[in-house]
């Protein structure tokens, strides 16, 4: 999000799926959230979406107000009816790979929705081979000025991240990771002064920011995606503090996002970034994420380029001029600024570690028991 403009340019994502939405408080344990990692599945079928009238009305949620909103929500509920679509094994006509790793590929995607061209990179993770998110991108946020008391949900953590070009953000992947860099994207929403990040974020079980927002900023409208090793969901957010909050107990890695039928422009064709959780091989663990990034494109867009590719649920992160996307190096997807717009976060996806020769003789071995 640009210095510019005013918080959260960008929509978020959906919520949690099932045949009927039960309210906020069941889904947000607290001290208690992910004790078996059972809270990060999500089913793989549902005849009511939970952006639904039935799930509103559960949630005490009002129904849209304005056309926008309805055909948005109109939307998701099209994406989510029904049974989990599999992961394209012959590409179509406007999906084109590009790059590919062990666990990771990236594919771009060009074709005309809502009568507007559009050009999006989707990179797909699948975290049960053992592909990886760096969520603070590689970047080291462990300086003294990350303590502060007007910090979001008790949290007392709100770093000053100076903003900086994408490829600054992809060589701090490099540097960290090696082999396993795949690529960086932007991420996470940011403004005030000196430059914040809006919402909270957690990686590798430390609470890296709090956000500067809070409840003043989309009150209620608020969605994390939640990841713990090789699955990953995504939650209502609560607006609640420690220790009922969920970014306190083990979660190890959470980024909050806004939901994609908020009021941000929502059929305007502008920078988009969005993430969804699904579900390839339909057990109901959420196994595989994905990350897309679009040029111009809509809100509606972006949910229906996602549920090409399987996605269950999504959330939207900061988009607009921030939107930006590299891959082994090579810049796939510009800023839709003149100049590329430096960013404070961005997000590093990795690449499976490579097999070991104990691993592969134990998988020889087991393989060998089987005939």
């Amino acid at each position: 999000m640009g210095l510019h403009l005013p918080l959260g340019f960008l929509g978020l994502g959906a919520a949690m799926l099932g045949a009927s939405a039960p309210p906020p408080s069941a889904l947000l344990p607290s001290s208690e959230f992910l004790p078996d990692r059972a809270a990060l599945a999500l089913p793989v079928k549902t005849t009511t979406s939970p952006v639904g009238s039935v799930a509103r009305a559960l949630a005490g949620e009002p129904a849209p107000t304005d056309e926008a909103e309805r055909t948005c929500h109109a939307q998701l509920e099209r994406l989510h009816d029904g049974t989990n679509p599999s992961w394209p094994t012959q590409y179509e006509p406007d999906i084109e790979p590009i790059h590919k790793a062990a666990g990771i590929d990236a594919m771009r995607f060009r074709g005309s929705l809502a009568g507007s061209a559009t050009t999006a990179i989707v990179d797909r993770l699948d975290l049960s081979r053992g592909a990886r998110v760096a969520l603070t991108g590689g970047r080291d946020l462990s300086d003294d000025d990350t303590r502060h008391a007007s910090a979001a949900y008790d949290t007392g953590r709100d770093p000053h991240l100076p903003p900086r070009p994408l490829d600054r953000h992809w060589e701090a992947v490099s540097a960290a990771f090696g082999d396993r860099a795949f690529a960086a994207i932007n991420g996470q929403f940011f403004g005030a002064t000196p430059v914040r990040l809006a919402f909270p974020l957690k990686a590798d079980g430390v609470i890296v920011s709090g956000g500067y927002a809070g409840r003043d900023e989309y009150d209620g409208e608020k969605l994390m995606l939640a990841i713990d090793g090789d699955r990953a969901t995504i939650l209502p957010f609560p607006e609640v503090g420690y220790p009922e909050n969920p970014l306190f107990p083990e979660v190890p890695d959470a980024i909050v996002g806004l939901h994609p039928c908020a009021e941000k422009g929502r059929d305007r064709a502008v920078g988009r970034t969005f993430a969804g959780v699904a579900d390839r091989d339909a057990d109901g663990h959420p196994e595989t994420l994905l990350f897309l990034t679009a040029s111009h494109a809509s809100q509606r867009d972006a949910i229906a380029i996602l549920g090409r590719f399987g996605a269950l649920a999504t959330v939207m992160l900061d988009g607009g001029g921030s939107t930006q996307s590299i891959a082994l190096g090579r810049t796939l997807l510009t800023s839709s600024e003149a100049t590329a717009r430096p960013i404070p976060h961005a997000i590093g996806l990795l690449s499976a570690p490579p097999v070991t020769r104990s691993e592969e003789r134990r998988v020889g071995k087991e393989c060998r028991s089987r005939w």
